[in-house]
């Protein structure tokens, strides 16, 4: 059920009577013949009601006046309530002024008239054809008049209209609206049905009189009843006929009307003849005033102003023939000439800001200055861009200039943070900057200098020539030219080749100085134009080097030109070469950044300090952290200068980035290598002046040498310290540095850290076999003297077993004293190291024992005693191949397993065990 009809407006809300109003609410009929009745003003309306949607019903008012409301009555919500009121307006009750203004409404256009069951008489054949053209049946309910389908049609078609008297007509919005429930069948037969209608009005005028004969019957019954009426009231009227009355009455009323308005037409006369004088007295005044009035304007800056009254002088007195005006108008000519001149110097004054320089132009346009200003002010800027280039070389090339800005990438922070040693020149940092006050060499200052100028002045420039060569520079300006006019104030289309030139020399020369700043070879491959004025170009005061900190700015400032550049639309060969530019100093950057890096990894064995310091993964000294301080930091430094789009994988630059970080890493296995195996006399020295350099004295050579040789290692504790520096490197530091070059769109570097590992794997085996070979010779010297020489012993003539003899003990000691040496540096390496030399040890025994052709029975306990003493002692450090080896030793000297003598052996074995357990206990670790 619906809810109560509620009105909530009309239009219009008075008028006269049977007046076409809209009413408008909510619940007003689910369809027509929901609609029982309209009420206004107390008298029923509903047989001139129509129903249209459920917010909206069209109605005439009744014959009787009054004030009141407008209630509507439905079937499904009953009697309505109204928040407005209407007002019948009577022609006899009410009088109206005719010169008092009121509202009045204008009918809503209603292309479609609808039939209504309410209607006292039939809807015409027109109103019929129009409603319903294919003359089928129409569901109300379904006839599209909601809101929301009419919404979605006039979203769907906005320019276009379902009335078949709309120029806009639009089929397909009458044939959704009316027949989108209505079979294809049935639209055939309303497509045959229209056609007939066609036939029938295209018959001619006959066929429309047979088809409407009622209706002109009617019409002549009415006429014959008016003419009629109109007699019989001639006849009974006593003044006669009634038109010659209301002739009568309209001549006294104009006789009326010329009386009363003569006076004031003859008023009018005269103030139009008074206000024709005063306003020739008024250009007179204008100009003569005009003179002291230009001097004003131009001197209060109302350039406006002046422009406007010169137009205004010359169209009131060109031509004029009178002496007095001619010589106020030269007056005024030679003013203006003045101004002229003022304001193209002002054009030229640079730099100005686009909307001043359109002004400008725009005032000489409107004081006829003649020539192309606009063209002459983009000539000029060009000109002073170009000197302003020039005199920044000039100036950088002579002048030295300092300043106290640090780099971003270099900080006090940072270099403590990287520096071994506080005292230490050098700190380590990829830039050496030192404290705060930072001398920014020349040829950074420039480049930072030139391309903020090109920034700031080329957009400028572009964008003043392209609302030149557009043409609508004078429609922004607002000065309105004619095609004539443009032409005569100079030819645009002939100008466009000439400011691109302009616009790509400015850029080429900024290009060619900024290459020159870094590449002087760049000159040989300029234009012959260019050489002579830039031949002695890039010869700075101060070398490449020292611009290194600064080059990642020098990237930045380059990138954030460009993208001025093609924020502002300027032309491809412009930003392809200012792209170039950038590559080439990015490629510089990226190789002067890898140098520097190479050459600080190369020399870190001149900073080892050969102080060992616990770290989860082992102990190492300070060069493993260095190593990866320097390969860290040029990664975020390469993350600014190769490219600002990290994910951009295709740049060639990256490519070659890889493979310098893989040789640059391959620096630190040669550092490796030299502090592991350089002569000791050249590490001594390097230890020397590394110490008078930190201690600012070369004096007292004794002491200092002293002092070297504490600080520096013997050979076997170097090797040692350079193993375990090789592992952290190899577990540690190599893949941190990878995981970070990856983190940084290096996702291909797997293939090159593979590479870096596979080399320091290498030097590993190198460095551990090194050390392997210095510590076997005692033990093999103490084996074989052992064995053989001490105490002239005869394996085939040997007195009885009583003890283990000493050599086995003093072997023993020296892999003690060596798990000692490993195990103060590297504990890590301690298994290793020993398992690696109780391998030997056996290998060698077997080698010996294999050598003696007869044992004895004593010789046999003898050496059974002491492979089982060696075995035992270093069990935890056994190998499989050591185990073999003794295995085939006991195997040699053909010792049997009888029990008296195997017992004698481990009570040896056990007492010996007692009397070294101290010396021995490491190996129980």
């Amino acid at each position: 059920m619906s809810g109560t009809p509620a009105v909530t407006g009309i239009s219009p809300k008075e008028g006269p009577p049977k007046t076409k109003i809209v009413i408008r609410g909510e619940n007003l009929g689910q369809n027509e013949s929901d609609l029982v009745s309209v009420t206004i003003c107390g008298e029923d309306c509903t047989k001139w009601a129509t129903w249209v949607t459920s917010t909206k019903i069209t109605c005439q008012t009744g014959v009787e006046g009054g004030w009141g409301e407008v209630i509507v009555t439905t079937r499904s919500g009953g009697r309505g309530t109204c928040t407005v009121h209407f007002r019948g307006i009577s022609p006899l009750r009410d009088a109206i002024d005719p010169l008092l203004e009121m509202d009045h409404w204008v009918d809503e256009p209603d292309d479609i008239i609808e039939p209504s069951a309410s209607l006292a008489s039939p809807v015409p054949a027109m109103g019929r054809y129009l409603y319903n053209p294919l003359g089928l049946s129409i569901d109300e309910a379904q006839s599209g008049r909601s809101k929301p389908l009419q919404a979605d049609l006039k979203a769907v078609f906005p320019e276009g209209s379902s009335s078949l008297l709309s120029d806009n007509f639009v089929p397909e919005w009458l044939l959704i609206e009316k027949y989108r429930n209505v079979t294809f069948e049935d639209l055939k037969a309303g497509l045959t049905h229209l056609q007939d209608e066609l036939d029938k009005r295209s018959a001619g005028t006959s066929f429309f009189i047979k088809d409407h004969i009622g209706s002109f019957i009617q019409c002549y019954d009415v006429l014959t009843a008016v003419n009629e009426e109109m007699l019989t009231n001639a006849t009974k009227s006593e003044g006669g006929n009634l038109t010659d009355r209301a002739e009568d009455c309209l001549k006294s009323a104009d006789s009326l009307a010329q009386k009363v308005y003569s006076d004031i037409l003859s008023y009018r006369s005269k103030a139009e003849t008074i206000r024709n004088a005063l306003a020739v007295l008024q250009r007179y005044r204008f100009l003569f005033n005009l003179p002291k009035s230009i001097e004003k304007n131009i001197s209060n800056g109302d350039y406006e102003y002046v422009a406007n009254d010169y137009e205004r002088a010359k169209q009131l007195f060109t031509g004029t023939k009178v002496n007095v005006f001619k010589r106020v108008l030269e007056q005024v000519e030679e003013q203006i000439n003045e101004f002229r001149k003022k304001l193209k110097k002002k054009l030229t004054e640079l730099p100005a800001k686009l909307d001043i320089q359109k002004k400008l132009i725009k005032y000489l346009l409107e004081l006829d200055c003649g020539g192309d200003p606009a063209w002459e002010c983009i000539t000029n800027m060009h000109q002073w861009i170009i000197r302003l280039l020039h005199s920044a070389m000039r100036s950088y090339q002579t002048v030295v200039h300092v300043t106290t800005e640090v780099p971003e990438e270099v900080n006090e922070e940072d270099s403590k943070s990287e520096a071994p040693n506080e005292n230490s020149e050098d700190t380590g940092s990829m830039f050496n900057a030192e404290g705060g006050d930072v001398e920014k060499p020349n040829r950074i200052l420039f480049v930072e200098e030139l391309t903020a100028l090109v920034s700031d002045t080329l957009p400028d420039l572009w964008n003043l020539g392209l609302v030149y060569l557009s043409k609508s520079l004078y429609q922004d300006v607002g000065v309105n030219l004619s095609d004539e006019q443009i032409k005569a104030v100079g030819s645009i289309e002939l100008n466009k080749d000439a400011f691109q030139a302009m616009v790509n020399e400015i850029c080429e020369v900024y290009s060619d100085m900024v290459h020159l700043s870094f590449f002087p070879d760049h000159w040989s491959r300029m234009p012959e134009g260019q050489k002579d004025i830039l031949k002695d170009w890039g010869k700075f005061p101060e070398s490449l080097e020292m611009a290194r900190p600064w080059l990642t700015s020098c990237v930045r400032e380059i990138e954030s030109a460009l993208s001025i550049f093609q924020e502002a639309g300027l032309p491809l060969q412009v930003t392809k070469v200012m792209k170039m530019l950038l590559r080439n100093v990015r490629e510089h950057s990226m190789e002067t950044l890898f140098t520097h890096a190479t050459r600080e990894i190369q020399s870190l064995h001149a900073r080892e300090d050969w102080k060992v310091q616990s770290e989860d993964s082992g102990c190492i000294t300070s060069l493993p952290l260095l190593v990866e301080n320097i390969a860290v930091e040029l990664i975020l430094t390469l993350e600014q200068v190769v490219t600002g789009h990290p994910e951009d994988m295709k740049d060639p630059l990256r490519d070659d980035s890889e493979v310098l970080f893989g040789k640059m890493l391959e620096k630190t296995i040669d550092c490796l290598s030299y502090l592991a195996f350089e002569q000791e006399e050249d590490l001594h020295e390097e230890a020397l002046l590394k110490i008078a350099t930190q201690s600012g004295s070369m004096d007292i050579v004794g002491s200092l040498g002293e002092m070297a040789e504490d600080s520096l290692p013997n050979s076997d504790v170097r090797l040692i310290i350079i193993l375990s520096n090789c592992h952290y490197i190899t577990t540690q530091v190599i893949p941190r540095v990878f995981d970070c070059f990856r983190a940084h769109g290096y996702p291909t570097a797997k293939k090159t850290e593979l590479s870096i590992l596979e080399q320091l794997s290498q030097l590993d085996r190198k460095l551990f076999d090194a050390y392997i070979e210095r510590k076997q010779q005692p033990l093999l010297a103490i084996l074989e003297t052992g064995m053989f020489s001490r105490s002239s012993f005869d394996w085939e003539d040997c007195g009885s077993l009583r003890e283990i003899r000493s050599y086995i003990r003093e072997l023993l000691m020296t892999l003690v004293f060596i798990h000692n040496e490993v195990h103060l540096i590297s504990p890590l390496f301690v298994s290793r190291v020993i398992s690696k030399l109780v391998e030997i040890t056996a290998h060698e025994m077997l080698v010996l024992l294999m050598e003696i052709e007869v044992f004895s029975r004593n010789g046999s306990l003898h050496a059974y005693a002491e492979l089982t003493t060696l075995k035992e002692t270093a069990d935890p450090f056994i190998t499989d191949a050591a185990e073999k080896y003794f295995s085939n030793a006991v195997k040699q000297i053909g010792m049997t397993q009888e029990t008296k003598e195997i017992e004698f052996v481990k009570q040896l074995i056990e007492k010996f065990k007692k009397t070294s357990a101290m010396q021995l206990r490491c190996f129980k670790s």
